[in-house]
């Protein structure tokens, strides 16, 4: 099975104006028995893994490539 997350975008109807990236904001999530914050991102990348996703793909912004 295969994911697509996007992590794309202005950040502008998020309210955070360029001040933090979207997928870093930290959220609740369940590990291990214990509820940790952890950024979006990870639990995006993290959970699919649980249920048998084995291909992830993250589309990022055009700046934000590594030359």
């Amino acid at each position: 099975m295969k994911a697509i997350i996007t992590a794309a975008g202005f950040r502008s109807r998020s309210g955070l104006n360029g001040v933090m990236r979207k997928e870093l904001l930290s959220i609740d999530d369940y590990r291990d028995g214990s509820i940790v914050l952890r950024p979006i991102i990870d639990v995006l990348i993290y959970n699919p893994e649980r249920t048998g996703v084995r291909d992830i793909a993250v589309i990022l912004d055009r700046k934000d490539a590594i030359s």
